[in-house]
C-alpha cells in the first residue's frame, strides 16, 4: 500500500474526528445558553408561585379567623359560656412557610439543571443515508 495514501487517509480521519468534536462542543455551548435562560425563567416562576401560595394562605387564614370570630360572637350573644379567643392561638407565619417553599423550589430547579447537564446528548449524524443503502451522502 502506498505510504502517501495511508497518510492522507489518517489525516482525513483525524479531520473528521476534529470536526465532530468541534460541532459537539458548539452544540453544547448553545444548549447551555438556553438552559441558563430556562433556569432564570423557572426561578422567576417559582417565586411567583410562592407569592401566590402566600397570598392564598393569607386569604384562607383571614377567612378562617373571620368565621371563628363570627361564631364566637354568635355564641356569646346567645348566652353560651365564653370560649378562649382565637387570638390566643399561636400565629401561623405564612412568610416563613413561603420562604421554605421558595427554597424547596430553588433546590428542585438546581437539581433538575444538574441532571440535565449530566445527561449526555447524542451528536447529530454527520452522514445521512440515501435511498440506496449501499451509498451515503455527506451533510
Amino acid at each position: 500500500m502506498d505510504p502517501l495514501c495511508t497518510l492522507q487517509s489518517t489525516h482525513t480521519s483525524s479531520s473528521v474526528a476534529a470536526a465532530r468534536a468541534r460541532a459537539k462542543g458548539e452544540a453544547a455551548k448553545a444548549q447551555l445558553t438556553y438552559i441558563e435562560k430556562e433556569a432564570t425563567i423557572l426561578k422567576k416562576k417559582a417565586h411567583l408561585e410562592a407569592d401566590l401560595y402566600l397570598l392564598k394562605s393569607k386569604k384562607e387564614v383571614a377567612a378562617a379567623v373571620a368565621e371563628a370570630e363570627a361564631w364566637e360572637s354568635s355564641m356569646q350573644e346567645n348566652g353560651d359560656p365564653p370560649r378562649p379567643q382565637l387570638h390566643s392561638m399561636p400565629p401561623v407565619d405564612p412568610e416563613q412557610r413561603t420562604q421554605e417553599y421558595r427554597q424547596q423550589q430553588t433546590e428542585l430547579i438546581n437539581k433538575l439543571q444538574t441532571l440535565h447537564l449530566q445527561t449526555p446528548k447524542p451528536a447529530p449524524p454527520l452522514v445521512q443515508p440515501t435511498r440506496n443503502n449501499n451509498e451515503t451522502l455527506e451533510s
